[in-house]
């Protein structure tokens, strides 16, 4: 689905810029890109594609496996938990794809 991965691209280069522009007064900027995660969302993926089950989209996916949202919502907390992070490579956190800086 290449508009998603667009978006998502973009949404990188925009935290990259932002963190660039943050450093040096504390503030951090991070971007949460976390792939297939098991929600209402996913699920109407699924009917959409006439896919019996959410779990047939874990094969596209770094992890081989569906996320809980719980999980995102863990790196989110670790993110807004103070993480010492740097502003020269802001942290992308993205299940689908390897991004580095």
């Amino acid at each position: 689905m290449p508009s998603p991965d667009a978006a998502k691209h973009a949404v990188v280069g925009l935290f990259k810029g932002l963190a660039h522009d943050l450093r040096g007064i504390g503030i951090t900027a991070a971007a949460v890109s976390p792939g297939s995660t098991r929600t209402d969302t996913l699920l109407e993926s699924a009917c959409i594609y006439d896919l019996d089950t959410v779990e047939a989209f874990a094969e596209h996916q770094l992890l081989d496996r569906i996320l809980e949202p719980e999980e995102v919502a863990a790196v989110v907390a670790w993110l807004c938990a103070g993480s010492r992070i740097s502003a020269h490579h802001p942290p992308v956190v993205n299940t689908k794809y390897i991004i580095q800086s």
